[in-house]
């Protein structure tokens, strides 16, 4: 069981990232809740277009990740 699965995400930006996309970056719970929150909304809730640079900002793409 991953820690995706074994924690409770709370009702928000993420909640609704992973029911619409199915999908999160492995790195979503090694960040601040409320960075990836803002995140997710400057990428319009879409997980695909963020990525995590080594100084630990997220960076929002225009496009999703292949």
């Amino acid at each position: 069981m991953s820690d995706l699965t074994s924690r409770r995400i709370p009702p928000g930006p993420i909640l609704q990232a992973l029911r619409t996309h199915r999908f999160l970056p492995d790195w979503a719970l090694d960040v601040p809740r409320l960075a990836l929150e803002h995140a997710l909304d400057l990428a319009e809730g879409d997980p695909r277009r963020l990525v995590l640079e080594e100084d630990g900002t997220i960076r929002v793409e225009n496009a999703p990740q292949p």
